[in-house]
């Protein structure tokens, strides 16, 4: 049987013990997708509809105010921000990194023509909620057809 060093992307070099779990990981863990221009990861959503809006949920935990955006593009809502490392770069000896760091930008097409006007966001309890308005669809109108005389 031949022995393997597993090193994973950071350098990290796990224990023995911890070979079970990466396993496990490797195998029953969901995928993300590897797509450079989303940033160095992707944080997971929520996308739902009600009968007059429609509401993303970001999960944002440790994600501060001041590096988050939102914008609205057309059917498309984009936002971005940073979490970083907490205690900076200052740390070296990590024993386990399983939280996602650096930078992110998620581009999500919505079910629904957006109304611009009605539109907030708000951040609690580790996620960033965003609420748009839709927009009512144009209403029916019929006309009469005249003959020409």
């Amino acid at each position: 049987m031949k022995i393997v060093k597993i090193t994973l992307r950071n350098g990290f070099v796990p224990r023995r013990d911890d070979a079970r779990e990466i396993l496990m990981d490797a195998f029953f863990r969901l995928p993300r997708p590897i797509d450079p221009s989303c940033g160095e990861w992707i944080p997971s959503i929520d996308l739902y509809e009600t009968e007059n809006e429609m509401i993303l949920v970001v999960e944002a935990a440790g994600i501060t105010l001041e590096t988050l955006a939102v914008v609205l593009d057309g059917r498309y809502l984009s936002v971005s921000g940073t979490r970083s490392l907490p205690g900076g770069e200052e740390r070296k000896l990590f024993h386990r990194i399983e939280i996602e760091y650096g930078r992110f930008d998620r581009l999500v097409a919505l079910p629904s023509t957006p109304d611009p006007e009605r539109m907030n966001a708000r951040y609690e309890n580790g996620f960033l909620v965003v609420k748009i308005g839709k927009k009512s669809p144009p209403s029916s109108r019929s006309i009469s057809i005249k003959t020409e005389e």
